[in-house]
């Protein structure tokens, strides 16, 4: 994804770049909220749907594994699309994806959801950074990213105690649909006060490269969830992992090759060439393991 220089300042009140912080944490905090609670509300979805542990455990894995197929396709679709537009659909597409779990009359319907509302939920996250990015100069990203920190701080920390008051006193399409309203009002601030980025027709899509990512982590997604039921040993987690690491080692010196040559990768992974992106990543990824850990 391209970040271009920042809008031009609105005249008078609240600066814009401060505006498209209030505006992405809706969404950030909504797709966070919304895995914890989830979590929590495991038992109660087998009773619900009166099946067993391993097969209810696919509302999560099926959520996880849409999330890690689709955000590779992030900055093709938000060049192709625009930022805006793209936010705006993706946010429609959770929020959505929302209701339709709540009204879901079977397991297998229930995880059919769950993948829309993964897929789409999948680019929240990156189109928020993006977004900020754009706006915010170099020596100001530091305070929004901190700011932006706060409802990934907060939506761990809360999600388990509404989950559990969700799961205990009420009905549990009640866990999904509590993002409608705050996915209604997020689109709302999208839709009025974000702007439209340039818009890049002419991208080509690396559909070799994302055939391999998508693959690749999907097998590995499947690999760690499913280890908890069968084991780390076992064949089919042994195998998934093996197969998914090799398939992403391919996928990372194919893009590299494809960027050597000047052509567009499906993603820009130069960009590890710096140390202090590196470690920072590196830093956040151990930060949401620790949550997300606790929080399940």
């Amino acid at each position: 994804m391209q970040v271009p220089a920042p809008a031009a300042k609105r005249e008078g009140g609240l600066p814009y770049k401060w505006i498209v912080a209030c505006v992405v944490i809706f969404g950030t905090f909504m797709s966070i909220l919304d895995s914890t609670i989830v979590n929590i509300a495991i038992p109660r979805l087998q009773t619900a749907f009166g099946t067993d542990l391993n097969s209810v455990q696919w509302v999560l894995t099926a959520y996880t594994l849409a999330q890690g197929v689709a955000t590779p396709l992030t900055p093709f679709l938000a060049d192709r699309l625009g930022l805006k537009r793209f936010y705006i659909l993706a946010l429609t597409g959770f929020t959505l994806g929302s209701a339709l779990c709540g009204v879901a009359w079977s397991l297998p319907v229930l995880i059919a959801f769950r993948v829309f509302q993964g897929a789409t939920g999948a680019f929240l996250t990156p189109l928020a950074i993006t977004l900020l990015y754009r706006e915010f100069p170099p020596q100001e990203r530091g305070t929004v990213m901190g700011a932006f920190g706060i409802p990934i701080l907060l939506a761990p920390a809360i999600g388990p105690s509404v989950g559990g008051y969700i799961v205990t006193y009420m009905d549990w399409q009640l866990i999904f649909y509590i993002n409608v309203p705050i996915g209604i009002f997020g689109l709302l601030m999208a839709f009025f006060f974000l702007q439209e980025s340039e818009i890049i027709r002419d991208k080509s899509f690396d559909i070799p490269g994302f055939i391999l990512s998508a693959t690749g982590l999907g097998l590995l997604l499947y690999g760690l969830s499913d280890a908890s039921s069968s084991g780390w040993t076992s064949g089919p987690v042994m195998g998934s992992l093996g197969a998914g690491l090799v398939l992403l080692i391919v996928f990372i010196a194919y893009e590299l090759g494809l960027q050597r040559q000047g052509k567009q990768p499906l993603l820009d992974l130069t960009v590890f060439a710096d140390r202090s992106f590196t470690t920072s990543n590196i830093a956040s990824q151990l930060v949401v393991f620790t949550l997300f850990g606790d929080s399940s």
